[in-house]
């Protein structure tokens, strides 16, 4: 549901999906504002130095080559276990289904939910990016997600416009 009103502001409405979520968490990776969500790299990376310390640190004894492995062991499981819970928590919290009504106009965008409106000038956005669903304008340490579905088709084009002559707009894969 889109409505343009005086101005020049383009108004539209999308119920929140766990899929916009999934865009959010998306774009703040690309964009680098939540480096959090690449602790899966991160974690295989321990689990490969620990592999190659193990190997290095190798005795007759064996026991620190042992806990080296165990220390590596750990770090693998948790790199395919606990961080893609984590990504698929933040992604659930936009799976409740609260309305998300989106203005974007001159000024910036507005996002307004239940008990809660905020608004973000264009100056603060510094990127954005997008692809068949979304627009994600990015701040530092912050990521404002678009659907597309929230606008008339038409309408799309005209938010595309309005966001690039503001900041670059870069695909989003």
């Amino acid at each position: 549901m889109t409505e343009t009103t005086p101005g020049g502001a383009i108004a539209g409405r999308a119920t929140l999906t766990q899929d916009d979520g999934v865009a959010t968490v998306r774009a703040a990776r690309a964009r680098g504002v939540a480096p959090f969500l690449h602790e899966g790299r991160l974690l295989l990376y321990g689990a490969a130095a620990s592999w190659v310390a193990a190997i290095l640190a190798y005795d007759g004894a064996h026991r620190t080559t042992i806990v080296f492995l165990v220390v590596s062991t750990l770090l693998f499981v948790a790199a395919f276990v606990v961080a893609p819970r984590r990504k698929r928590a933040l992604g659930k919290r936009f799976a409740h289904g609260q309305e998300r009504d989106i203005v974007v106009n001159d000024d910036g965008v507005t996002i307004s939910e239940p008990g809660m409106r905020v608004a973000y000038a264009w100056s603060r956005f510094d990127r954005a990016f997008e692809n068949a669903d979304y627009f994600a304008a990015v701040a530092p340490g912050d990521v404002v997600v678009l659907p597309k579905r929230a606008f008339a088709a038409d309408d799309v084009e005209r938010v595309r416009a309005m966001i690039a002559q503001r900041v670059a707009v870069v695909p989003l894969t």
